[in-house]
């Protein structure tokens, strides 16, 4: 049996987002994130396929969109909603989303992707890069200050000074 290819944009840390086509398994999927995938929704009718632990290994900074980053490769692909699985992405598809993440990724050097490595991750960092520092300070002071005042009210609700009285 033949095995089912999938149309994707493929989008590697510091170069621009290609078409590339795969084998719909689990297995071709891990392979190009790196590990374990996490499935999250971009567009209407498509999903980004990342690594789960890009962040937790160290993985350089890829594309950054309203609160949050994706570290390490990743791909778009057409959402399957009624079969809850992948679908191959359209040229309208691609056209739509490929500005989208061209612009929102941040861009690296040669020699800084040259020289980066699991053992050596920060070399990419170390190169101040404006909008993930932008970034890291909007998330700070918005929504982390937003969720600590949040739940400062939330407690304060919840333990009135009766609760504890005998």
């Amino acid at each position: 049996m033949k095995k089912e290819k999938l149309k994707i944009l493929l989008k590697k840390v510091g170069y621009e987002a290609e078409i590339k086509f795969i084998d719909n398994t689990l297995k071709a999927k891990q392979k190009l994130v790196g590990g374990l995938i996490e499935i999250i929704d971009f567009t209407d009718d498509t999903l980004i396929v990342c690594n789960e632990e890009g962040k937790l290994l160290d993985l350089p900074p890829n594309t950054i969109f309203d609160i949050d980053y994706i570290a390490g490769d990743y791909f778009v692909v057409g959402n399957d909603f009624e079969n809850a699985d992948f679908k191959s992405l359209t040229d309208e598809q691609i056209k739509n989303v490929t500005p989208i993440i061209n612009e929102k990724s941040l861009k690296y050097s040669k020699k800084e992707l040259e020289e980066y490595s699991p053992d050596n991750h920060y070399i990419i960092m170390a190169t101040p890069k404006k909008e993930l520092l932008d970034f890291i300070n909007d998330y700070k002071n918005e929504f982390l200050t937003k969720l600590d005042n949040d739940s400062n009210e939330h407690l304060a609700e919840d333990y009135n000074e009766k609760d504890f009285e005998s």
